[in-house]
């Protein structure tokens, strides 16, 4: 069993400049989504997860490494909730994903095994 860890800052690094923190709404199958597409609210689109991600090196990074081989998924101090149900659904429902450990906050050794 390989024991090969490759954390992946998918909301960015403040101390790196070509990687620029990423917040916001991600969930771009939602109606809030859509009603902000069908009214046209572009500026606030353009800050959205979704279209940001698509500019992060560690978003381009996390996808190729889903191709590599298979993988457990191990999700610190990070929801999982509706805000990022784009990019889970993406890297969880992949077919090469083994298993998702959820850790929370609490004791060191608590974690939720998908």
């Amino acid at each position: 069993m390989s024991k090969d860890i490759r954390p992946s800052h998918i909301h960015g690094q403040v101390k790196d400049e070509s990687n620029q923190i990423i917040f916001g709404y991600g969930n771009d199958s939602g109606l809030d989504y859509e009603k902000l597409e069908s009214e046209n609210y572009h500026e606030l689109l353009q800050h959205m997860k979704s279209v940001r991600y698509t500019l992060s090196k560690n978003y381009h990074n996390l996808l190729n490494f889903l191709f590599e081989r298979s993988f457990d998924v191990c999700v610190v101090g990070h929801s999982a909730g509706l805000s990022d149900s784009t990019l889970f659904s993406t890297i969880f429902n992949h077919s090469n994903c083994r298993a998702v450990h959820l850790f929370h906050r609490g004791s060191k050794d608590s974690f939720l095994r998908l």
